[in-house]
């Protein structure tokens, strides 16, 4: 993995419970529709459970059986036995005459009160190989994106390439890994279409947080990039961005500072820098007292993610670098037509009560030339040789 870092001064767009910016992925996505049955269950009747408790009984149980015992109508037994039957619980022996128990399905029937039953239904399934998420949709919140223009066909995984969908997606089901799936669906309809080599890959951006996320995915025709599609991160794309994010100590390695212990924030990571690190980054003209944007990107998979730092003084020497940068930073933010010797003293004074470090303007003056703001030091130099009392 090849990681790359940038600093900008700007926050990451984050949802308020995302702590991670997904500013750009490439996410193969294979979508496809899957046989399935579906279990609906029935509350018993009174009736039902008479049969059903007869034939546990007496092992076979016949209309006449039931009509002599319930003084129903022949034609309405006929179409509850049919029924029980049809269901599985009881077994023809003679057609709208007699049937035969099976008796496990009978005492699951009783005990839950309810008789199972199975249906043909569609289930629509999302599989991610970058992440190795499989995700089921019922028809209603199926995400359309097969409206949109993916950026290139990626190949799939070499050991998906001879398996069958069906047998694919029954496997994952008894392994319990198939986020969103309904818990009607009852048995995969055998299938031996296998998966293709290659599935459409889609330009993306998001967020993560805690266990939460979301995609959106966009045309790829599109210029403005506008979100087309929006679903929720699965799981393992949430792990994905959230492993990237974590390797923020790169970003500090380059300034020198050999190991880096972040702390969590709201929603900001905390990381304490000594005073060289501190400087080195003054000197690249980033602001060690305000919330930093930084931008992790692994160009090998296609995925840059950005998260908020802020930067705490590691010891006293670096809490003096950051006085400096806090009065520093009144003099940037300021309008050059605002700026005059309140303004610069009182950011000199608020930056020595925060850190309890002494700062001189003249040390303001030369970390601006440093930075090459050579026009506010001209005018702080103006007040200063040319305040006349």
């Amino acid at each position: 993995m090849t990681v790359a870092y940038e600093w900008k001064p700007d926050s990451p767009k984050l949802d308020q419970r995302g702590s991670i910016e997904l500013v750009e992925a490439v996410v193969p996505i294979l979508f496809w529709r899957a046989p399935v049955t579906k279990l609906v269950a029935h509350g018993l009747s009174v009736v039902e459970r008479f049969v059903i408790e007869a034939a546990l009984q007496l092992g076979v149980v016949t209309v006449a059986d039931v009509v002599e015992v319930t003084g129903l109508p022949e034609h309405l037994v006929v179409r509850v036995m049919s029924h029980i039957a049809a269901v599985g619980v009881l077994e023809v022996v003679q057609r709208d005459r007699s049937y035969a128990v099976m008796r496990d399905r009978a005492r699951e029937s009783l005990a839950a009160e309810q008789l199972f039953e199975s249906h043909p239904a569609t289930l629509t399934l999302l599989y991610l190989p970058r992440t190795d998420d499989l995700v089921a949709f019922e028809d209603a919140a199926v995400p359309l994106i097969h409206r949109i223009t993916p950026v290139f066909s990626a190949p799939m995984p070499e050991d998906l390439h001879q398996t069958g969908r069906a047998a694919f997606l029954d496997r994952r089901i008894q392994l319990g890994a198939v986020e969103g799936l309904p818990d009607w669906v009852h048995t995969v309809v055998a299938d031996e279409t296998p998966f293709p080599e290659t599935c459409p890959a889609y330009r993306s951006r998001g967020w993560a947080g805690k266990d939460t996320g979301i995609l959106s995915l966009l045309d790829h025709n599109d210029r403005h990039r506008a979100p087309t599609v929006e679903m929720a991160a699965p799981n393992g794309m949430v792990g994905w961005i959230s492993r990237l994010s974590a390797n923020v100590g790169g970003a500090l390695a380059a300034y020198g500072q050999a190991r880096t212990t972040a702390s969590t924030g709201d929603p900001a990571r905390i990381i304490k820098i000594g005073a060289d690190v501190a400087q080195r980054m003054s000197d690249d003209r980033h602001s060690v007292v305000r919330p930093l944007r930084l931008e992790v990107a692994d160009r090998s998979e296609r995925l840059v993610v950005a998260v908020a730092v802020r930067l705490e003084p590691a010891d006293e020497a670096a809490k003096a670098v950051f006085a400096l940068s806090r009065a520093v930073n009144t003099v940037l933010e300021t309008p050059l037509d605002e700026l005059d010797q309140q303004t610069v003293q009182a950011g000199i004074r608020e930056a020595m009560t925060e850190y309890g470090h002494e700062v001189t303007g003249a040390q303001v003056r030369s970390a601006l030339w440093r930075r090459s703001e050579f026009h506010r030091v001209y005018v702080l130099r103006a007040m200063e040789d040319f305040a006349y009392a």
